[in-house]
């Protein structure tokens, strides 16, 4: 259950590459319905959403990972092959060949403490990135790629009714858009990701992208420092400037959001030096330091991204 994961994939084989292809058959076995758009059908098989048009193509999406292993367990890099696969096969449609439109990349963590201390707490922003708290946890969004943090215990019990014994944190790093630019890999299928340096990549941009996220700072006590300077104190005052007129650091940047559906920000670059002041307020060396639940979690980033590197290599 814990460690990294291949999730939910978009695929699309175009017309043009299934000749002889039988569409009447292949939609009585989805159990396809037409769609308000003329030519469409969507059925489903298994995991899996199936939509397709004879005249167009066929877009196979769902999560690859629940289709082969289930929901209280985790798909293995190496079966990622497999799983594609087996689903060609029982679909009648090869799909290694497949251009690849949006992929998920999920990592679940055990935690010490209970999952809303991490989820509701600690991640505070993402530069260029629309925040959004939702009762399960955190999602950092923007055209390309999303980023979801959540309780990965409670989803299982919810939809699934399965109880899980651990804190089971899930980091999910999605790419619903432009993969192969974010990738650099041209025309991108599914089968690119069996090579192991694009997952190996892929990995690194999961990385990336959670280290770039502003988590929680905690103040040091100033009778705790070895030594004083007026510029230690400077920025504790600023940093307790923080406290004292937000709460905490998390209220500041959700009265930024506020200001801008009010329309009192005019511009998304006023935006992001504004953001930037609480975050440079916030994180000052010397008179503050990451939370213990942060230096936690990155502490665990870290060693499954090397583990999961070192297990391809």
């Amino acid at each position: 259950m814990l460690g990294f994961t291949i999730d939910s994939i978009n695929l699309f084989k175009k017309w043009n590459t299934l000749e002889n292809f039988n569409f009447e058959e292949f939609g009585k076995k989805i159990k396809a319905k037409p769609m308000k758009k003329r030519g469409w059908k969507r059925g489903y098989y298994k995991k899996f959403i199936i939509v397709f048009n004879p005249n167009y193509g066929i877009y196979v999406m769902g999560s690859i990972s629940n289709y082969f292993i289930g929901y209280n367990d985790i798909m293995p890099y190496k079966n990622l092959i497999i799983a594609i696969d087996i689903l060609s096969t029982e679909l009648g449609l090869d799909l290694h060949s497949a251009r690849l439109y949006r992929l998920d990349l999920a990592l679940n963590i055990q935690t010490k403490k209970s999952i809303s201390r991490y989820t509701h707490f600690l991640f505070l922003d993402l530069p260029r990135f629309k925040r959004l708290e939702q009762d399960d946890g955190v999602r950092f969004e923007s055209n390309k790629i999303k980023i979801a943090i959540y309780n990965k215990t409670l989803e299982v019990l919810q939809k699934r009714g399965m109880i899980i014994e651990n804190n089971i944190l899930r980091i999910e790093f999605r790419i619903t858009k432009s993969i192969a630019d974010i990738l650099e890999i041209k025309e991108m299928e599914i089968s690119d990701i069996y090579d192991t340096t694009v997952y190996e990549k892929l990995l690194r941009k999961f990385e990336e992208y959670y280290f770039k996220i502003k988590k929680q700072y905690i103040n040091s006590d100033l009778a705790n420092l070895q030594e004083i300077t007026p510029k230690i104190l400077k920025q504790a005052l600023n940093n307790n400037a923080i406290i004292e007129k937000f709460g905490s650091q998390k209220e500041a940047y959700r009265a930024i959001e506020h200001w801008q559906k009010e329309g009192k920000i005019k511009d998304a670059n006023i935006k992001s030096r504004l953001r930037k002041i609480v975050s440079d307020y916030s994180k000052n060396e010397g008179i503050t330091q990451p939370h213990p639940l942060v230096l936690e979690l990155d502490k665990k980033v870290s060693a499954e991204i090397e583990k999961a590197i070192k297990s391809i290599n």
